[in-house]
């Protein structure tokens, strides 16, 4: 049995017969966007926030993998954008650690924040008391 092809709706709601098949009201809305729908935006956090606030300096892509429960495929095509754009270097054999221009942009948003007055979190400042031993450890 052949499928009836669906009749393409006109710009502003008309069925081609020129009636409206729903009020606006009774349209559904488009779905919420979760947080699946930007996986690799919560790759990325999850990422930075790792390296902010681990002692270890520097994690190999299986590492990294293993910790954030990324496959190795997703995790490499943020990794070489990081790269890329400056903010990760690969230092030894494959080793990933935050870079200086990724350590000075953490202290730029410690400062923009303090300058506004907002009050950081305990996350927060592990993550600048992390970014400056980390910073001091490049030096």
């Amino acid at each position: 049995m052949r499928k009836k092809p669906r009749r393409r709706r006109p710009a502003g709601g008309k069925a081609a017969d020129g009636v409206n098949e729903s009020p606006p009201a009774e349209r559904e809305a488009p779905p919420a966007l979760s947080s699946a729908a930007h996986r690799a935006t919560v790759r990325l956090l999850k990422l930075q926030e790792l390296f902010a606030t681990s002692p270890v300096k520097g994690f190999t892509l299986t590492e990294l993998s293993r910790k954030l429960d990324v496959p190795k495929s997703s995790l490499l095509a943020i990794l070489r954008t990081l790269r890329e754009h400056g903010y990760l270097e690969v230092v030894r054999a494959g080793e990933y650690q935050m870079s200086q221009k990724a350590i000075e942009l953490s202290r730029a948003g410690a400062a923009a924040a303090a300058a506004i007055g907002a009050e950081p979190d305990a996350s927060e400042r592990r993550r600048v008391c992390s970014s400056s031993r980390t910073s001091a450890a490049l030096a």
